[in-house]
């Protein structure tokens, strides 16, 4: 077995499983604690009027930057990019 270190969005990931049913479970737990953040996030802005403010100010950055890329190329974002609930 074969021992792999990552570091993700939720600290340190140490994965020891290799298995294709270890990953499916892995990834699965992963995609939960995923949502589950979201909830709270959206649980926290609307009952305590609490935003991630600097997460919001680097999308807003993101998405001005890849619109400034398209429209160099005479392209646009889809609305729905735009969207702050997205």
């Amino acid at each position: 077995m074969r021992f792999r270190q990552r570091r993700g969005r939720f600290e340190e990931n140490k994965g020891w499983a290799s298995s294709p049913v270890a990953k499916c479970i892995r990834s699965q737990m992963i995609c939960m604690t995923h949502n589950l953040r979201l909830s709270m996030e959206e649980l926290l802005e609307s009952a305590e009027q609490i935003k991630n403010q600097p997460e919001l100010a680097r999308r807003a950055g993101r998405l001005t930057e890849r619109n400034s890329e398209l429209a160099r190329d005479g392209l646009k974002l889809p609305f729905v990019c735009w969207q702050s609930n997205v």
